[in-house]
């Protein structure tokens, strides 16, 4: 699931295992849900992409800015 809200009441309950990113589930019981990091490691990259010549206003805008300030 790429949501974990919608699927961390199920691995509560013991129906099912989840699997996602470190500090999402941080709003449940850790009684109840633990997370367990993968051996080895796994790593990733992820790519951003937008239209280039479209306008972007709003929070939009905001974001790849600080995004264009951070990478370049």
């Amino acid at each position: 699931m790429n949501l974990i809200n919608n699927v961390a009441p199920l691995a509560e309950r013991g129906i099912a295992c989840v699997l996602t990113i470190e500090g999402s589930v941080d709003l449940y019981d850790p009684a109840k849900l633990t997370f367990r990091p993968l051996t080895p490691e796994l790593s990733f990259t992820s790519v951003l992409a937008w239209k280039k010549l479209s306008p972007y206003s709003g929070a939009a805008g905001k974001f790849l800015e600080y995004i264009k300030s951070v990478h370049s």
